[in-house]
């Protein structure tokens, strides 16, 4: 058979923390949490009271309808075009067929394009052309200041 002698099976021991000294144990480093403030309200100077919404009521039923808004750049592009007050205002939903006057606004709105202009598909400010001449203007502004007067 086998003529080794036979080794005994090695165990070891645990080790003994007694061999090292003892040393105080030091806190480890806590990573520090942010400490978030209470946000500082501003204090706000006299509240205005909420305005109103232009509302237009419409005879016969109780609902309100909503503002629309102006459609300047198809009315400009309309009169570019040549068309009439009435055929611009029909277009564009301004024809107030009950009323005394059914191109009040129309007109209004046209006034405010001719002296301040409005916006156009650019952001530019531009004002609506005149299509009769400068001396036909002046002249209706004089006869106007004439019956004023």
């Amino acid at each position: 058979m086998n003529d080794a002698p036979a080794v005994p099976a090695v165990t070891e021991e645990p080790k003994v923390k007694a061999d090292r000294p003892k040393v105080a144990k030091q806190p480890k480093p806590v990573a520090k949490k942010s400490v978030k403030k209470a946000p500082v309200k501003k204090v706000k100077a006299a509240k205005q009271p909420a305005r109103k919404k232009a509302t237009k009521k419409v005879k016969g039923s109780k609902a309100a309808s909503k503002r629309r808004a102006f459609p300047y750049i198809t009315v400009a592009k309309l009169w570019a075009r040549g068309k009439t007050i009435e055929s611009i205002a029909r277009s564009i939903g301004r024809f107030e067929k009950s009323a005394d006057d059914p191109l009040h606004s129309m007109r209004c709105f046209l006034h405010r394009m001719h002296s301040v202009g409005y916006v156009n598909g650019t952001g530019k400010r531009v004002k609506l052309p005149h299509r009769v001449k400068k001396s036909t203007l002046a002249a209706s502004r004089k006869a106007g200041r004439k019956a004023a007067a």
